[in-house]
């Protein structure tokens, strides 16, 4: 996974290459995600945001090591 890579510009390339695949692969999900999340319990939306914020993290460090 991107978070493993050696270097920030191959961390990066794995984040984009990720996103790409799973938005034109799975793009059911992030409807889905979208339009349910309102209706999850409490407890699940804290879980599904922990996860998104995870995820906007590998990028936020993938990018300040390539632009501080």
């Amino acid at each position: 996974m991107a978070r493993h890579a050696p270097d920030p510009q191959r961390r990066l390339r794995d984040l984009v290459r990720f996103q790409v695949d799973f938005a034109l692969h799975r793009p059911a999900v992030i409807v889905v995600q979208d339009r349910e999340l309102p209706n999850l319990t409490a407890e699940d939306r804290r879980t599904v945001r922990v996860l998104q914020r995870g995820y906007v993290t590998l990028w936020v460090e993938a990018l300040r090591e390539l632009a501080p």
